[in-house]
This record gives C-alpha cells, structure tokens and sequence, in this order.
C-alpha cells in the first residue's frame, strides 16, 4: 500500500513535468511560424515575448515540481506516523537504534521518556538524548552504555527517606537522628542510630559508607562530615 501510494505521487510529478515541457518544446516549435506570420513587431519584440513566454513555462514547471515533492514528503510522513516507526530509529550508522537507546534509558531510569531520542554529539561521542521530564540521558550510539543520567541526578530523597535505607541496608531499626551536611565534599545525609552505628546516604539514595560503633571510627568521621544546621 505504502509503495503503491508513493508511486501514484511519482507518477504525478512525472506526468507534470512532461506536460510542461511538452509546452516548451511545443512553444519552440511555433517560433518559426510566429516569426513569418508577425509584421508588426521587431525581431527585439518578438525575443523578448518568447523569452517572457518561456520564462513562465519554466516559473510553471518549477512551481509543478516542488508541489509534487511537497505531496511525496508529506506522504512519506503520514506512512511514518502510521507505522509508528520513527525516521531517527531507521537511518542511523551506529549499532544502537533510537528506539533501543530510548528503552535502555526508560529501564535504567524507570521512568517513560517524552520523545523519541535524537542523535547528538556528547563530550566527543555520538549518543543518543532522552528526554525525560525531570532530565535528560545520553546513551552512547556505539555500545548502549549511559554515558549521563540527569534523571537520577534531579532525583532528591527526603530525611526520612534516608533514614529508610539506611535502616535497609544495615538490617538496624532504631534510628536516633538524621542530619545533613557533606560526606567528602559532597551533599549527604548522616543516619545515625541508638547504638551509635553511623550510615551515610547521598541525596541521591546512595549509600556512602557505614560506621560501626567506635569512638575512634566516631573522630575520622566527624572530620568528614561537616553538618549544615
């Protein structure tokens, strides 16, 4: 169906053309008749009417040729649209298609991204751009990796939200205060509990390290972290 609807428009188009030219060629072939039969007008009259005439069978053919092409690409996106597949995931040189590039990024983000990814030069490296709503990823064209993920970078925890993992991660449950300040230079929060465990999670929900009971333990870490009121 979608060969045959291209081939109706292409048919068109030459159809066009032919007829136009027809006109031209026909236009020359009357010169000479014009020529013999016309008393009135100079040999400079009659140059400039044929040239005003076969200008505007050109300007004709010109504005035939490029509503034809303008009806073939509006055709070959209405096929596109309709198959669903996407220009970008089909004319690519590299192993990783737009299509695939976007479903790495929605699986490593859990997230659904907002368009279909596009071809973009990161850092020197051909990569795809997902757009999500919160932040965009790079996957690298050649290899599939991610080469930036400003999704999880957007993403902030809540105190309490740290206070969970930590308790996750530790398998401890009495927490006895949770404070933020910066974990070797970096923004974190300080999970500490009843028996004076100490777990550091980034905004982010990483956790950083963990401190097992110890005065000395206790000392390196304060100089580590610098809590913020």
């Amino acid at each position: 169906m979608k060969t045959r609807m291209l081939l109706l428009v292409s048919v068109f188009l030459s159809a066009a053309v032919l007829t136009v030219i027809g006109g031209i060629v026909s236009m020359a072939g009357g010169q000479n008749a014009y020529q013999a039969t016309a008393t009135a007008q100079t040999n400079a009259d009659m140059q400039a009417t044929l040239a005003a005439n076969y200008q505007s069978l050109l300007d004709q053919a010109n504005q035939t040729i490029n509503q034809a092409n303008s009806e073939i690409s509006n055709l070959q996106t209405q096929l596109q649209q309709q198959s669903g597949t996407p220009a970008a995931a089909t004319t690519t040189p590299y192993p990783i298609l737009a299509d695939q590039a976007g479903a790495i990024a929605n699986n490593v983000t859990g997230e659904v991204m907002e368009k279909i990814p596009r071809l973009v030069n990161y850092n020197g490296q051909a990569a795809y751009e997902v757009v999500f709503s919160n932040g965009n990823v790079y996957v690298d064209a050649a290899s599939g990796a991610i080469l930036y993920n400003g999704v999880a970078k957007a993403k902030t925890i809540t105190a309490d939200q740290a206070a969970q993992i930590a308790m996750n991660y530790s398998g401890n449950n009495s927490v006895a205060g949770v404070v933020t300040g910066l974990y070797n230079g970096e923004p974190a929060f300080q999970v500490t509990f009843q028996n004076g465990e100490i777990v550091y999670v980034d905004i982010n929900g990483t956790v950083l390290a963990i401190q097992l009971p110890s005065s000395l333990q206790k000392q390196q870490n304060t100089q580590q972290m610098q809590q913020q009121d």
